[in-house]
């Protein structure tokens, strides 16, 4: 196999390739480092890397379960590496997901690589769980269902195609299969005069917004007590949105490694303008000046 390149610069010569194919719509590589550990790239962006996907996933898929007052129908869009699909299904309130992924390469990337298998827990074989291969803005437009969850999964706006995701009109399509108490949560991954507009986009359909932030470094760094690195390569961001105010209703499951009940207040961001995040977790990180 070629040697790829991603956000971080090009895979390290003694990476084992454990599934490369050039889809319709990506390129995809998964890599396995000599720790064991596995790193995703889509179009050589990263994605995820498995030491630290733990805090990125709680904080996209448990957040918005904890909240909902009764989380039993969900909608993931995105999501094919079942990762957070894997974490919705830990909640017994959970009944029926519908995961709604664009690649099917991805799809057969995560049900037959042994490391995604063990790493997504097969969630994607869960009898709870239907998988639907299409694109996630005709199925929102066409669907005749309301979700009590509905979970964005969905790669960085990195391009134009992307950008349709992230914008007004999609947002009210969500609206349209979503009720009054329903919670939606979208990963952003955008420094502070990205992250704001989308926001805003989501704002014109959900009026209560709960902005998140999450150092992945925090699973490195696990009980060391070692203050956050202002590096802005190992955050991501998040808005979780509803149509009414919304508040921590559970605990989070078994297997939930770094989210807690009372951390959620505290990875809410407070500011709304300037070129860091403010939280009660990190305080004025990352700064993206």
């Amino acid at each position: 196999m070629s040697e790829a390149t991603n956000d971080n610069g090009p895979c390290a010569p003694n990476e084992r390739v454990l599934y490369r194919e050039r889809s319709a719509f990506q390129d995809i590589l998964l890599a396995q480092e000599p720790s064991g550990h596995i790193n995703l790239t889509l179009d050589d962006v990263w994605q995820f890397r498995s030491q630290d996907e733990h805090v990125f996933h709680e904080v996209l898929a448990d957040t918005p379960i904890l909240m909902a007052a009764s989380p039993a129908k969900v909608l993931i869009l995105g999501g094919g590496d079942g990762l957070a699909l894997r974490n919705v299904l830990r909640y017994p309130a959970v009944r029926q997901v519908t995961l709604c992924e664009l690649d099917p390469c991805v799809l057969h990337m995560t049900r037959t690589i042994p490391a995604m298998v063990e790493l997504s827990e097969n969630s994607l074989a869960d009898p709870r769980a239907q998988i639907i291969a299409a694109d996630a803005l005709s199925f929102v437009e066409t669907v005749d269902a309301r979700y009590d969850v509905v979970i964005c999964d969905f790669p960085a706006q990195t391009s134009p195609e992307l950008s349709r995701l992230f914008a007004p009109e999609f947002f009210r399509t969500l609206e349209a299969i979503t009720h009054e108490h329903s919670v939606v949560s979208i990963q952003v991954s955008q420094d502070p005069a990205g992250f704001w507009p989308i926001c805003a986009a989501v704002e014109a359909s959900f009026e209560w917004l709960h902005p998140m932030l999450a150092n992945l470094d925090a699973a490195d760094a696990a009980g060391a007590g070692d203050p956050p690195s202002g590096d802005d390569d190992n955050w991501a961001d998040f808005v979780v949105a509803s149509h009414t105010p919304q508040v921590v209703r559970s605990e989070p499951a078994e297997g939930v490694r770094f989210l807690t009940g009372p951390r959620i207040p505290r990875l809410r961001i407070r500011n709304r303008a300037g070129d860091h995040f403010e939280t009660d977790e990190y305080g004025q990180l990352p700064d993206y000046r």
